[in-house]
Protein backbone atom coordinates (compact mmCIF):
# COMPACT_ATOMS: atom_id res chain seq x y z
CA UNK A 1 0.00 0.00 0.00
CA UNK A 2 1.39 3.39 -0.98
CA UNK A 3 0.30 6.36 1.09
CA UNK A 4 0.57 9.90 -0.24
CA UNK A 5 0.90 12.83 2.13
CA UNK A 6 -1.53 15.53 1.02
CA UNK A 7 -3.03 18.71 2.43
CA UNK A 8 -5.90 20.87 1.33
CA UNK A 9 -5.64 24.67 1.09
CA UNK A 10 -7.09 25.24 4.57
CA UNK A 11 -4.61 22.85 6.19
CA UNK A 12 -1.71 24.29 4.17
CA UNK A 13 -2.62 27.75 5.47
CA UNK A 14 -2.55 26.43 9.05
CA UNK A 15 0.77 24.64 8.53
CA UNK A 16 2.37 27.82 7.17
CA UNK A 17 1.64 29.55 10.50
CA UNK A 18 3.82 27.10 12.45
CA UNK A 19 7.02 28.86 13.47
CA UNK A 20 10.19 26.91 14.18
CA UNK A 21 13.38 28.16 15.78
CA UNK A 22 15.91 27.29 13.06
CA UNK A 23 19.68 26.83 13.27
CA UNK A 24 22.24 28.01 10.77
CA UNK A 25 23.12 25.24 8.28
CA UNK A 26 26.14 23.11 9.15
CA UNK A 27 27.99 21.30 6.36
CA UNK A 28 30.05 18.23 7.13
CA UNK A 29 31.27 15.44 4.82
CA UNK A 30 29.19 16.74 1.88
CA UNK A 31 25.98 16.77 3.94
CA UNK A 32 24.22 19.90 5.14
CA UNK A 33 22.27 19.76 8.41
CA UNK A 34 19.64 22.18 9.72
CA UNK A 35 18.00 21.84 13.14
CA UNK A 36 14.53 23.15 13.91
CA UNK A 37 12.81 23.18 17.28
CA UNK A 38 9.34 23.99 18.51
CA UNK A 39 7.54 23.72 21.85
CA UNK A 40 4.91 20.97 21.88
CA UNK A 41 2.21 19.89 24.31
CA UNK A 42 0.70 16.93 22.47
CA UNK A 43 1.43 14.27 19.89
CA UNK A 44 -0.97 16.05 17.53
CA UNK A 45 1.23 19.17 17.72
CA UNK A 46 4.30 17.04 16.93
CA UNK A 47 2.55 15.57 13.88
CA UNK A 48 1.47 19.00 12.64
CA UNK A 49 4.98 20.40 13.07
CA UNK A 50 6.50 17.46 11.16
CA UNK A 51 3.97 17.90 8.38
CA UNK A 52 4.74 21.64 8.25
CA UNK A 53 8.43 20.76 7.88
CA UNK A 54 7.73 18.35 5.02
CA UNK A 55 5.65 20.93 3.13
CA UNK A 56 8.10 23.80 3.69
CA UNK A 57 9.38 24.91 0.25
CA UNK A 58 12.87 25.50 1.73
CA UNK A 59 13.01 21.83 2.69
CA UNK A 60 12.04 20.11 -0.56
CA UNK A 61 15.56 18.89 -1.36
CA UNK A 62 16.06 17.20 2.03
CA UNK A 63 17.13 13.57 1.95
CA UNK A 64 16.25 12.93 5.61
CA UNK A 65 13.90 14.64 8.07
CA UNK A 66 14.61 13.10 11.46
CA UNK A 67 12.62 13.99 14.54
CA UNK A 68 12.57 13.48 18.27
CA UNK A 69 10.27 14.81 20.95
CA UNK A 70 9.47 14.63 24.63
CA UNK A 71 6.03 15.83 25.69
CA UNK A 72 5.49 17.68 28.99
CA UNK A 73 4.15 14.45 30.54
CA UNK A 74 7.39 12.62 29.64
CA UNK A 75 6.05 10.61 26.68
CA UNK A 76 8.61 10.55 23.90
CA UNK A 77 9.11 9.30 20.37
CA UNK A 78 11.23 9.67 17.30
CA UNK A 79 11.51 9.16 13.55
CA UNK A 80 14.86 8.21 11.98
CA UNK A 81 13.67 8.72 8.38
CA UNK A 82 16.21 6.19 7.09
CA UNK A 83 19.09 7.80 9.06
CA UNK A 84 19.51 5.01 11.62
CA UNK A 85 19.82 6.18 15.22
CA UNK A 86 19.31 9.89 14.56
CA UNK A 87 15.84 10.08 16.16
CA UNK A 88 16.98 8.36 19.36
CA UNK A 89 19.97 10.70 19.49
CA UNK A 90 17.62 13.69 19.27
CA UNK A 91 15.45 12.34 22.11
CA UNK A 92 18.58 11.77 24.22
CA UNK A 93 19.67 15.38 23.60
CA UNK A 94 16.25 16.72 24.65
CA UNK A 95 16.43 14.58 27.78
CA UNK A 96 19.96 15.81 28.57
CA UNK A 97 18.73 19.41 28.24
CA UNK A 98 15.75 18.61 30.49
CA UNK A 99 13.59 20.23 27.80
CA UNK A 100 10.33 18.28 28.08
CA UNK A 101 7.69 19.86 25.87
CA UNK A 102 10.08 20.16 22.92
CA UNK A 103 10.31 18.65 19.45
CA UNK A 104 13.50 18.86 17.43
CA UNK A 105 13.77 18.12 13.72
CA UNK A 106 17.08 17.59 11.93
CA UNK A 107 17.05 17.94 8.17
CA UNK A 108 19.89 16.38 6.22
CA UNK A 109 20.63 17.14 2.60
CA UNK A 110 23.33 15.29 0.69
CA UNK A 111 25.51 17.64 -1.33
Amino acid sequence: VISVLTVDEEERSELEKIQFKTSEPITESSSTFVARSIPVNSLDEVHKAYKALLFNPDNLSATHNCAGYILPNGDSGYCDDRDYGMGRTIVAAIKDMEANGMAIFITREYG
